[in-house]
């Protein structure tokens, strides 16, 4: 499907040159049922890794093959790109030191990768740590594109295109918010982050200093019982 998918994008770039363009393109990979040909399974068997891991990892070659192509059809200096992804994974093995997995509040779960691209325009290379949300996609391409935002609507999304021009900056939300209780409304967890990478998680109120602590360890509330409140009020008017 990932194979298919990108042939018929490609499809829409060639039919569209002339013209401007959108393409929101949802790859449902890597994803159960972990189906991918063979030959990108049989490389993670050989690393050692069982067969149900090797087939995610598989799935992620195919799709990074797959994105490739995709970027050879387009024209780079002409083009806006942005990858994303809309949650953590469920594999047992990588995951950057990160606490947590898909289904969960914990950054194993909510930090995905975004990656622009726009040669000429975005400093190539750079990395920006600031905090952001799915929500800040459209009124980013409304800003880079010179379209109109919506008025019919209140949004909460910011535009991130400061901070993709320039390389760096502050992020322009206070707080972001993280919520699962899909399947298990009984069960419903969230979390809040501020700006300087504070991140409370609401069910227990355990506090964490994301910036020195990616992974979640180290609950800083008895510390911090100031930033902890903050955070609990901020969460609590959301």
């Amino acid at each position: 499907i990932t194979d298919v998918l990108t042939d018929r994008a490609i499809e829409f770039v060639r039919a569209n040159r002339s013209r401007p363009w959108f393409l929101y393109l949802p790859y449902n990979a890597p994803h159960a049922p972990h189906l991918v040909p063979a030959p990108y399974i049989d490389r993670y068997l050989t690393k050692g890794l069982p067969l149900p891991e090797a087939r995610i990892y598989g799935m992620v070659s195919n799709l990074d093959e797959n994105v490739g192509r995709l970027l050879q059809a387009i024209d780079p200096a002409n083009t806006i790109v942005l990858f994303m992804t809309d949650n953590g994974g469920v594999s047992r093995y990588f995951k950057a030191g990160l606490r947590g997995n898909k289904g969960s509040v914990w950054e194993g779960g909510v930090r995905v990768p975004c990656i622009a691209r726009w040669p000429g325009h975005f400093p190539a290379g750079a990395v920006v740590s600031s905090m952001a949300q799915h929500i800040d996609v459209l009124p980013t391409f409304c800003e880079l594109t010179g379209a109109p935002l919506p008025r019919d609507r209140p949004l909460d999304g910011r535009s991130l295109a400061p901070l993709l021009r320039a390389g760096s900056g502050a992020s322009p939300h206070q707080f972001l918010f993280h919520q699962w209780n899909r399947v298990r409304p009984e069960a419903s967890s969230g979390a809040v982050r501020d700006s300087r990478g504070f991140k409370l998680h609401a069910a227990d109120n355990s506090l964490y200093d994301l910036q020195a602590d990616p992974g979640e360890s180290r609950n800083l509330a008895s510390q911090h019982h100031d930033v902890a409140r903050r955070l609990r009020a901020g969460y609590d008017r959301w």
